[in-house]
């Protein structure tokens, strides 16, 4: 959905957050994988100055756990924002 949709009424709105609740329980359980370790990896050696995602998942920022990442949340930048607060 737009951003255009999501402001014209309500009714979208409504529906876009319904959408949203009935996926997160499977959503929210998602493990970061193979690649985003390998990102998390890159960045805590220096190799990647930080990361720019579409994702809004924050399964970058879990699998930098396991990293010494240095730069602030992570070196991540979430472009189209994020689904946790």
């Amino acid at each position: 959905m737009s951003i255009v949709q999501f402001m014209a009424s309500n009714e979208n709105r409504a529906r876009y957050w319904l959408r949203s609740f009935a996926g997160w329980n499977a959503f929210s359980r998602r493990a970061p994988n193979a690649a985003h370790e390998g990102l998390a990896s890159l960045v805590s050696r220096g190799w990647v100055s930080g990361i720019i995602t579409q994702n809004v998942d924050r399964l970058h920022h879990r699998a930098a756990e396991g990293h010494p990442i240095v730069f602030p949340d992570g070196g991540i930048l979430e472009l189209h924002g994020t689904s946790h607060l």
